[in-house]
């Protein structure tokens, strides 16, 4: 169930690569998942290039159990409504561009009819790569279940930003996107 820890040891995920200094450097490449093993189920990394590209590298075992389906190689912004596209681009962005970390709580809605608030962690990495613009690396938590169980054969069918707010890494969010909802 849901792990109180999660947003700490998600930062110290994103903190762990890093070499210090006073420019935020967490290269994915120094990222050694092998410290953090019991959240490896629960994590998600994925890819972002300007302008629309958001690809799910690798999802962790609980998250492809939440979501019904293994995302990975998949372009998250598929799965995002129309009317909700361009807003989720640039809040994934400033991520990267700033960088800061976003901290969303998610109410998820299943083919089965139940549903769950998940509480996702999203923290960037920084590319080496010139096609990819930065990583984001991802974890999340179950808050509330109505019963669900990750045998149930259940697919996200549909969510609903209950509230997020930017996470300060030492760069300032107080000029990004004033409105997130």
């Amino acid at each position: 169930m849901y792990d109180r820890g999660l947003q700490i040891r998600c930062c110290r995920l994103s903190n762990a690569s890093g070499t210090g200094g006073s420019r935020y450097d967490p290269k994915k490449s120094k990222f050694d998942v092998l410290q953090f093993a019991s959240v490896i189920p629960s994590i998600a990394l994925s890819s972002f290039a300007k302008p629309d590209q958001f690809i799910f590298r690798v999802a962790g075992e609980d998250v492809i159990k939440r979501i019904g389906f293994n995302p990975t190689g998949k372009n998250y912004y598929d799965f995002v409504p129309p009317e909700r596209k361009q807003r989720a681009i640039e809040t994934v962005q400033a991520l990267i561009d700033v960088p800061c970390g976003l901290r969303a709580f998610v109410e998820q809605t299943y083919s089965s009819g139940l549903g769950r608030t998940v509480e996702i962690v999203l923290l960037p990495l920084v590319a080496e790569a010139p096609e990819i613009d930065g990583y984001i690396l991802s974890a999340s938590g179950i808050l509330s279940d109505q019963q669900m169980t990750f045998h149930d054969d259940a697919v996200l069918l549909g969510k609903r930003i209950i509230d997020q707010e930017f996470i300060d890494l030492g760069f300032g969010v107080e000029d990004i996107i004033p409105d997130l909802q």
